[in-house]
């Protein structure tokens, strides 16, 4: 290892036209801040005399670094112009899963007309294990990742609202076309990842900014989503629809919003219960739309549309919001100062709701493993029955798989 600060610079500018990649980089200086009371301040001076050649070599090398939590990167690593370009790597999409799967599916040498998952939310990693498990185990696809291998809030809220339809979404991979209302969400969630992703990279963009690169991809997110508009008129309704949400969120924001420490970020942390210590032998996976930082803990906050006003019935977001609490603490090491659930209702002049809810307390959490042991029991007895009520309402699956149900 090269503990010399000239070594470095030596080995860096004795080739020609060399690329140096530095991977997962916020852990390679990790220990800058701590460096006098850890080594005698190697790392520290190592660190400067790094930045210092980043900021006045003329050489020909082209430096690429990847991180995956830009927030431990240390201040001075990111200020305006220390690299040309930041570029943010998302999951894959639609196009690129796809291209995943018939990777994988060839090289384990499986059914490639078979069902596969859902998989809105997974990486390339994720795909190869699940083709891998489905190899070894000689199972099918969509029982690659089954339904004691990780559990996400969505799930298990449709678990408990109506066995049956957990089944056909999450087991049978029962797969519905997609409708406009589902394309403005996402297409208003996508705007919002984008501005709260710019102000954490330090690169906040103006509202107009922003309306702009979103409305540059709606062609694209309707084609992936395959939606059949009726005429262009309603194409249009729908997508100004977009616009005046995001514009009507935006003017709502105060100018003291909080930076944001995490964007649309991906957790995953095994079940314990907390009470008595119980690992319930899953893990709890949960992607947090966005986590801010106050003086007083993190705010975790959850962004949705609705078309209707939701009201502050805290009970009915109770397992999203003790799940996502139970998340942060376990992989942050911090107690939330509080949870937040910001509504883009879809009325004709838009309206943003915002609920504050308090700090989970030990209750919450009773409550919580309480209804996951329900959950998981129902689970391993393989019991789907169906659970009539108000949810049917808004069900897709209400009209065709749950009238051909028989038990």
């Amino acid at each position: 290892m090269i503990r010399s600060p000239q070594r470095i610079e030596d080995a860096l500018v004795a080739v020609w036209l060399v690329e140096r990649y530095l991977d997962e980089v916020e852990k390679a200086f990790s220990g800058v801040s701590s460096s006098v009371q850890t080594d005698s301040g190697v790392s520290a001076r190592l660190f400067g005399s790094f930045l210092s050649w980043l900021n006045d070599h003329e050489s020909d090398v082209f430096v690429v670094a990847t991180a995956n939590d830009i927030t431990k990167l240390p201040p001075e690593f990111a200020r305006a112009e220390r690299f040309d370009s930041v570029f943010f790597l998302d999951l894959p999409g639609a196009e690129q899963r796809a291209g995943i799967w018939q990777i994988y599916v060839g090289l384990y040498r499986l059914d490639a007309k078979q069902k596969l998952p859902l998989d809105s939310d997974w990486t390339g990693a994720e795909i190869k294990a699940c083709c891998r498990l489905s190899a070894l185990l000689d199972m099918l696809l969509r029982y690659g990742q089954s339904p004691s291998g990780s559990h996400h809030p969505d799930s298990m809220t449709v678990g408990l609202q109506c066995p049956l339809a957990f089944k056909l979404r999450y087991i049978d991979g029962v797969r519905l076309p997609a409708t406009a209302s589902q394309l403005i969400g996402k297409h208003v969630h996508a705007g919002l990842e984008q501005w709260y992703r710019h102000r954490q990279l330090g690169l906040p963009l103006t509202p107009a900014e922003m309306l702009s690169r979103n409305d540059a991809t709606w062609e694209d997110a309707a084609q992936t989503e395959q939606i059949a508009f009726e005429s262009v008129a309603d194409e249009a309704e729908a997508r100004q629809q977009v616009r005046a949400l995001l514009t009507a969120y935006l003017s709502s924001v105060p100018q003291d919003d909080p930076l944001p420490v995490a964007v649309e970020t991906r957790l995953t942390a095994p079940l314990i219960d907390p009470a008595n210590g119980e690992d319930l032998g899953v893990p709890l996976l949960g992607i947090v739309d966005l986590v801010l930082a106050e003086q007083t803990g993190p705010i975790v906050v959850d962004l949705k549309t609705s078309s209707r006003s939701d009201g502050a019935q805290e009970i009915q977001h109770e397992v999203q919001l003790t799940s996502y609490s139970y998340l942060i603490r376990e992989t942050a090491g911090q107690l939330e100062s509080g949870l937040e659930i910001r509504s883009l209702v879809k009325t004709k002049t838009p309206k943003i709701e915002r609920q504050r809810y308090q700090r989970r307390q030990e209750r919450h959490f009773r409550r919580f493993f309480a209804v996951l042991r329900e959950y998981f029991d129902a689970l391993d007895r393989g019991r789907y029955s169906y659970c009539p009520g108000w949810s049917c309402q808004a069900c897709a699956l209400r009209d065709s798989h749950c009238q051909a149900w028989d038990g």
